[in-house]
């Protein structure tokens, strides 16, 4: 065999300084020894420093007590007096179970299990004492110490690795963010502790299986495959919204999925990071819902809000005040005009001066109300605007905010509580008039029967005029009773099975002498077959009366009253006509209202609260009435409805099935009817 040298690169390229290696030789036999530094001494131009030792117990001394540290490679005979090479090797343990230093081992023996006991137990490797050449114990050597280099770089790395990991795996079960590591199959190969908050779950029940598997909604699992796939497939980042119902009930939240390349560039993983957006939700929910409510509340008020930007002359929430205004409004160049030309003339200094005001004073709040140029269906438009002036730091006016809001309503309801108002005390007065009207023949009365002999001419006829007064007053006391138990609701309904031919005579009889004491005739087209009803007689027979009354009041004399009693479709109708002065249009839409009368109050005009008392009678039976005139002096028509009984004969009525009666042949009038529109 060959003892010419033949190194190994990595020794034969060393710099002088770097040839001095530390080598310890472990052999019981000094030739033995002798023999291997003269092997390592002949086959390379290196320094070498020799350290030996014939025990194993000395060589793990030499080795763990040195100041210089391990040596830089251990030759060590298998077989030594106190041990042997895999004694020695496991003393030599580091505390990551790694040999501290590179060993080659010699055997005597050629036994390959040998071989790998010693290679298993930590050294880089073993040669047989009889083959042992220059060359071969300086390549043995020199792989050693690079493999046990690169074994140790590989711990440094695995360590640095496992570091990493740890700070990565402490980062990511510390983060609120659920972060998910997916394959290609898109399992999930990594997931934090994050996602057990939400879900309930451990993250290794997680690992290796679908969101399909751990069955996930079909429609998030689709909408997550088409993300996760379309990274895969293009390589670029991909965001996703969605909802999930967790342990803390329904929440929202975003997704950003990122690709990881493996070293071919291929896509190897796609990891997403999983935002809880929930709270943000909600407030953005809140905040559409504020708006929302605020949108109702100024559509409910008829409002807009608007802004002046002063400097700049700048209106905003220009369309909503155009719809308001009915006109357009410039927004941009000298904005405050275009607005203010959409005043009334008649308010437009007073507006400016409030508005001039606010800007230039110390005060921020202004409100005045104002009528718009334009009008709606001819009726001018009221506007009411509160506004406020924003200041910068130096007190400089910079912007007004404000709300313009449609009165017009208000305004119209306001005058008609004046006019109600004025209607009342309208009534009060011609209430007063209507009293002293029976009382002053009463009292003058007395003083006659006082003065004449009961039984003459003189006194009957007092008396019957005295009779005739106190009727007439009692029926205002009626009327005014009537009006107060239906407003406080104190009117009670004594209601029966009746006909409506029943109603009909009570009501004629009822108002045969006005219409007889007027040459009025009065026609009457009454149903032959019994027509049902389900209410009061005595309220509804008063219904008709007054409508009678009212017709004979304003019909003059000699003209005449038609009255029909039937059935039109599901109602029982009672219609009166007249061939009176009739109604103009304006007042036929409130001919029914308390204190009204048609021609205003004069001393033929009655209280004014007859046909209101009908129409609230027929309400309360689930009734109404309407009144119809082509005009002045074309006559009127009062229609009143009520529903049907659905009984064909009930058994508690006993009125007749019908009449046709002219007025000259009825009997006597009944206290109840109501003169007067």
């Amino acid at each position: 065999m060959s003892n010419s040298p033949a190194p190994d690169s990595a020794l034969a390229t060393a710099t002088p300084e770097q040839q001095r290696l530390r080598v310890l030789i472990v052999d019981d036999n000094a030739d033995d020894r002798s023999e291997q530094r003269g092997l390592l001494l002949s086959g390379l131009e290196m320094r070498f420093s020799f350290s030996e030792a014939d025990l194993g117990a000395s060589a793990i001394a030499a080795v763990r007590a040195s100041a210089e540290g391990p040596p830089d490679c251990v030759l060590l005979d298998y077989y030594l007096p106190d041990m042997d090479a895999l004694e020695v090797l496991a003393a030599l343990r580091d505390s990551d179970g790694a040999v501290v230093c590179p060993v080659v081992v010699l055997t005597g023996s050629n036994d390959p299990q040998l071989g790998r006991q010693v290679l298993r137990c930590g050294a880089q490797d073993h040669l047989p004492k009889r083959q042992l050449t220059s060359s071969s114990l300086v390549r043995a050597m020199a792989h050693a110490m690079e493999r046990w280099a690169m074994a140790r770089d590989l711990r440094q790395s695995m360590a640095m690795l496992v570091e990493r990991e740890r700070e990565f795996r402490a980062l990511a079960d510390n983060s609120p963010d659920v972060l998910t590591r997916f394959d290609r199959q898109l399992r999930h190969v990594f997931v934090n502790n994050a996602i057990t908050r939400i879900t309930g779950l451990a993250p290794a029940e997680l690992i290796g299986k679908t969101n399909r598997e751990l069955d996930m909604p079909m429609p998030l699992a689709e909408q997550w495959e088409e993300a996760l796939q379309s990274v895969f497939i293009t390589g670029q980042p991909r965001s996703l919204e969605f909802s999930f119902d967790g342990l803390a009930g329904r929440q929202h939240f975003s997704s950003r999925l990122v690709p990881e390349s493996a070293a071919d560039g291929s896509v190897e993983h796609v990891l997403s990071v999983t935002h809880d957006v929930t709270a943000l939700h909600q407030l953005e929910q809140q905040a559409r819902d504020s708006a929302e409510r605020l949108q109702l509340a100024m559509a409910a008020g008829n409002a807009v809000a608007w802004s002046l930007d002063i400097e700049g002359d700048r209106i905003e929430g220009s369309d909503e005040l155009e719809r308001q205004s009915q006109r357009e409004i410039p927004h941009r160049s000298d904005a405050y005009h275009g607005w203010m030309a959409g005043v009334h003339p008649d308010n437009r200094t007073a507006v400016n001066a409030a508005l001039q005001s606010a800007i230039h004073a110390e005060g921020t709040d202004c409100r005045f109300e104002f009528r718009t140029e334009q009008t709606r269906d001819g009726n001018p438009i009221w506007m009411l605007a509160l506004s406020r002036v924003e200041r910068d730091a130096a007190g400089t006016a910079r912007r007004l905010v404000g709300i313009s809001i449609d009165i017009t309503e208000r305004r119209k309801l306001e005058q008609e509580l004046r006019d109600v108002d004025r209607h009342k005390d309208e009534f009060i007065a011609m209430l007063g008039h209507e009293l002293r009207g029976p009382l002053a023949p009463l009292r003058n009365g007395l003083f006659l029967l006082k003065q004449e002999p009961l039984g003459s001419d003189v006194a009957d006829g007092v008396r019957a005029m005295m009779e005739r007064q106190l009727q007439h007053l009692m029926r205002l006391v009626d009327d005014l009773l009537d009006v107060s138990r239906i407003g406080t609701g104190k009117l009670a309904l004594q209601r029966a099975h009746i006909r409506l031919q029943t109603i009909v005579e009570h009501a004629v009889e009822a108002s045969h002498p006005l219409i007889s004491s007027r040459d009025q005739r009065l026609e009457m087209q009454v149903a032959d077959q019994p027509v049902w009803l389900d209410g009061d007689l005595t309220r509804l027979a008063q219904v008709l009366s007054n409508l009678l009354a009212n017709a004979a009041k304003y019909t003059p004399r000699g003209g005449s009253i038609v009255l029909f009693a039937g059935v039109e479709g599901s109602n029982a109708v009672m219609r009166v006509s007249d061939s009176g002065r009739g109604i103009a249009p304006s007042m036929q839409g409130r001919i029914f209202d308390m204190f009204r009368q048609v021609d205003g109050p004069n001393e033929n005009s009655g209280l004014g609260i007859g046909l209101s008392v009908v129409r609230q009678l027929l309400q309360m039976h689930g009734g109404d009435v309407e009144c119809h005139s082509a005009g002045i002096s074309f006559g009127s028509t009062f229609t009143a409805w009520l529903p049907l009984y659905p009984s064909a004969e009930p058994a508690d009525d006993a009125g007749n099935s019908g009449i046709a009666v002219d007025a000259a042949e009825t009997g006597t009038a009944q206290p109840g009817a109501t003169e007067g529109r």
